[in-house]
């Protein structure tokens, strides 16, 4: 905040009205975040991990999805781990940063590559399923092309998340000490800048890209019902095996399109509260809302800074979710997991479909 800012705030601050609910809210928010953390904590490490050792150990669902939909369980797992120090950080140090500037540098800057990797990684897996539907007599998306992609996807994480790493450093106030972001001439609008960037391309453009794919697949799925019921009457037995062979790898097809359309959703709705927050921040409305409401509650202050981590520690969900979805939605995985989990032998193990 600038200077009359701090000045209208501190006024308000000294004719505020204190409700005395406060204490018990606040303890009551602060069991919420921890128990929200260490469940997401603990599902996202063990579910994600699973995922990943599933598709590696079972050659049959070495796909493009299954491939991005690793990197997808690796990524929230990197995002949860560098959650970790500030949680620590936030309920064992008072938000104060004890750990040094590297750490200060890796953990608070590691959201903009998982937000970039997860984001893309969503487009691709829809795009895959666009072609299995809309262009399936031509070349697939294969396991090598998946390899690249993968690599360029973080290779431009990592080069959007540099400048944001440099202008990160532990700065002391008093005895405590503080990751911030250097106070550079003009760094709030540089700031500003470099979140609604952001926002844009992991926010924005996936949702126009994701519903050009599934308006396409469903025009598509239409077209082919119609197809179906009229060239399914007076078909022999041999062309009628053959249609309901080709029947069920649609509908694994069709599981695996709402697998990719679920992940999306969940990703949606659980960074959208924190981009609300990141740009009400941004332009100046959190701190318009904040002076306006602080003479009537004594505490405006300390509770917007609770939604700030709540949201925060929401976006966690996001791993939780996939560990769900791909057991519903991802039928090949379904099964590979339920033979795996009973350890039946490899000869007894049938994935259905490799698509």
């Amino acid at each position: 905040m600038n200077s009359t800012a701090n000045e209208t705030l501190r006024s308000n601050l000294s004719q505020c009205i204190n409700h005395g609910n406060y204490p018990m809210i606040d303890s009551m928010v602060t069991v919420l975040k921890i128990s929200i953390f260490l469940f997401a904590f603990a599902v996202s490490i063990i579910g994600n991990l699973s995922i990943s050792y599933i598709v590696i150990r079972t050659r049959r669902l070495w796909t493009y999805t299954n491939i991005m939909m690793v990197n997808y369980s690796a990524v929230t797992i990197l995002s949860v781990i560098s959650t970790l120090l500030q949680f620590i950080s936030d309920f064992s140090y008072n938000s104060t940063w004890p750990f040094g500037e590297f750490l200060c540098k890796i953990t608070h800057s590691t959201f903009i590559v998982a937000v970039i990797v997860s984001a893309f990684s969503i487009i691709l897996m829809c795009y895959a399923r666009f072609c299995a539907f809309c262009t399936p007599l031509q070349a697939q998306p294969n396991r090598r092309q998946a390899v690249y992609c993968i690599i360029v996807i973080w290779i431009t994480g990592i080069s959007y998340m540099l400048p944001y790493t440099i202008i990160l450093t532990v700065k002391k106030y008093g005895v405590s000490s503080y990751c911030i972001l250097y106070p550079l001439p003009g760094i709030n609008s540089i700031r500003a800048v470099y979140d609604f960037s952001l926002f844009f391309f992991t926010y924005t453009v996936p949702i126009v890209i994701v519903a050009f794919f599934n308006i396409q697949i469903l025009r598509n799925i239409n077209d082919l019902s119609i197809d179906s019921v009229s060239s399914g009457q007076g078909e022999s037995s041999d062309g009628l095996r053959c249609h309901q062979r080709v029947r069920r790898i649609d509908q694994v097809k069709l599981k695996l399109r709402k697998m990719s359309f679920a992940i999306f959703i969940v990703y949606l709705m659980v960074w959208l509260p924190f981009w609300i927050y990141v740009i009400l921040i941004n332009t100046k409305l959190m701190e318009l809302i904040t002076i306006a409401y602080s003479k009537y509650d004594c505490h405006m202050r300390s509770k917007i800074l609770m939604i700030r981590v709540l949201t925060k520690y929401l976006t966690c969900f996001d791993s939780v979710a996939n560990i769900f979805i791909c057991y519903f939605y991802n039928p090949p995985f379904n099964i590979a997991m339920k033979s795996i989990l009973c350890f039946k032998s490899r000869k007894q193990r049938i994935i259905p479909v490799n698509i």
